[in-house]
């Protein structure tokens, strides 16, 4: 018998098995959806970044703050309070007290009478540097918007003698405790100061005493009459206490109370200047 070769097969782009016959292009769908994709996970990575750069320059202004605080308080002690602390007299002679005055564009940090103020932005009105979450809107593009039922805070622009008063209350309803509270900041070297508190008398409210964080204060004096309560406060503040505050406390039996119908004045002596500060809590 004859031996015939063994017949090879041609190659083929078609034969079966071929890893190529089966591949195909990405639909326009397909391509739509990984667009989708890689934008959402774009827009997460921006936002991400946002509030990282939201966050440092809050706490930079904080550092800074902390920073000029420091200054300023320890002008105050060498100087005794007579000259209310600028940016030249921090700056400037042999043993500056800063290296620098600290500027940016998301903040801004002013000297008003000695006191240490705060602009967060940089756009908006100057608040003490004492006032809670006074750097909470720093930074370029921040906006600051403040809701709650619990308490309200109002800050007055330093007296004529530099002294800085941030008035807050606690007092809401249904009212078991509340506190009106005066914080005080560049006050130190403060000879003789007197404060009068008037607390609406809701029903059921009485008063309940005060207390405060300088010392060198008499006994709080407290009056009942025609539906109010007034707390009178006498003291002085030595020349190391720059910053404190001080509380009026009363208690109540349920009922509401609106802290903002409070009412507050100081009349304060410091550097040879005396002057009144009022307002409402």
């Amino acid at each position: 018998m004859k031996n015939f070769p063994k017949r090879v097969p041609h190659a083929s782009t078609t034969q079966r098995g071929d890893p190529w016959s089966s591949q195909r292009g990405f639909t326009l769908i397909e391509m739509l959806l990984v667009v989708v994709v890689l934008g959402i996970l774009a827009a997460v990575v921006v936002m991400n970044l946002g509030g990282v750069t939201s966050r440092a320059s809050v706490s930079a202004c904080e550092a800074n703050v902390a920073t000029v605080q420091t200054a300023v308080s320890a002008y105050d002690v060498q100087s005794g309070g007579t000259t209310p602390a600028t940016v030249a007299l921090l700056t400037n002679g042999a043993t500056p007290y800063l290296a620098s005055f600290p500027t940016s564009t998301d903040y801004a940090i002013t000297l008003v009478n000695g006191a240490v103020m705060v602009a967060a932005p940089a756009s908006v009105t100057p608040v003490a540097a004492t006032s809670p979450g006074s750097c909470t809107g720093a930074g370029p593009t921040s906006t600051t918007s403040s809701s709650t039922t619990t308490s309200t805070t109002t800050t007055t622009v330093p007296a004529s003698n530099g002294v800085v008063i941030t008035a807050s209350s606690s007092a809401a309803g249904p009212l078991y405790y509340g506190t009106d509270t005066l914080h005080f900041s560049n006050a130190a070297s403060t000879t003789a100061i007197t404060i009068t508190v008037v607390v609406d008398q809701a029903t059921g409210i009485t008063a309940d005493g005060a207390f405060n964080t300088f010392g060198g204060f008499s006994n709080v004096a407290v009056s009942t009459a025609s539906g109010k309560i007034t707390y009178v406060y006498r003291g002085a503040i030595s020349p190391y206490a720059s910053s404190g505050a001080v509380v009026f406390q009363f208690l109540g039996n349920g009922g509401s109370h609106d802290g903002r119908t409070d009412t507050w004045s100081v009349t304060s002596t410091r550097n040879s200047v005396t002057a009144t500060q009022n307002g409402m809590f």
